[in-house]
């Protein structure tokens, strides 16, 4: 994905169901020496473009999550991210599952995935809650029906809502990111749902497929 607010910058996502299975992965690519040349070179002249590069791991919190569904038709992401304070954790996840309830009442076919960061800048305290967009119009929409979640929640509600804001969120981010077919490497069953769109897999992507 690529930024549409905030630093100009592109994200690239890569789903594992371990960590023991991204090892494995790596371990591929290291005895396949034509994808590691080929990955090398694209590593050299991506230097020549780069100002910084940044990796983390996260993992998904599906108790934290709303309406999860899959990406078919979409094409933007509304990523928030949040420094939660040390030994806070509790008020966080309370706060979560109210927002929960409340969207559950109010606005039932809302989204988001939420991730905790496992390794990178940030540590466990660091999570981003991903909200997947079909179009630009859906995040019009999505700032107008804040009305709608406030009178789910109530007055008391909010107040605590509030509260536990206040009490556990050291800082939050939110940008707006576009899907890049032509950056993707997509699973087949995405370039089948939605040929037009998902571009064919570059060569030192096919490569790497071969690998696997």
């Amino acid at each position: 994905m690529t930024s549409l607010s905030g630093a100009s910058r592109a994200l690239f996502f890569s789903g594992y169901a371990s960590l023991a299975a991204w090892e494995e992965e790596n371990k591929g690519v290291v005895k396949n020496p034509a994808l590691s040349a080929a990955l090398d070179r694209a590593m050299v002249a991506d230097g020549d473009l780069l100002s910084g590069f940044d990796q983390s791991v996260w993992s998904r919190r599906d108790d934290l999550s709303f309406n999860m569904g899959n990406l078919q038709g979409d094409r933007f992401m509304e990523i928030i991210q949040f420094t939660i304070r040390p030994g806070h954790t509790h008020e966080w996840e309370e706060l979560v599952k109210m927002v929960q309830a409340g969207y559950k009442k109010g606005l039932p076919d809302a989204n988001w995935v939420t991730f905790q960061m496992l390794y990178g800048t940030g540590g466990p305290g660091a999570y981003i809650v991903i909200t997947k967009l079909k179009s630009m119009a859906e995040a019009d929409q999505n700032l107008a029906s804040d009305s709608k979640f406030m009178d789910a929640m109530g007055e008391d509600g909010m107040k605590k809502i509030e509260e536990l804001e206040a009490a556990c969120i050291e800082s939050r981010q939110t940008n707006l990111f576009a899907f890049s077919p032509e950056m993707s490497y997509p699973p087949e069953s995405w370039t089948k749902a939605e040929p037009d769109y998902w571009k064919q897999p570059t060569a030192a992507s096919a490569a790497k497929k071969a690998a696997q």
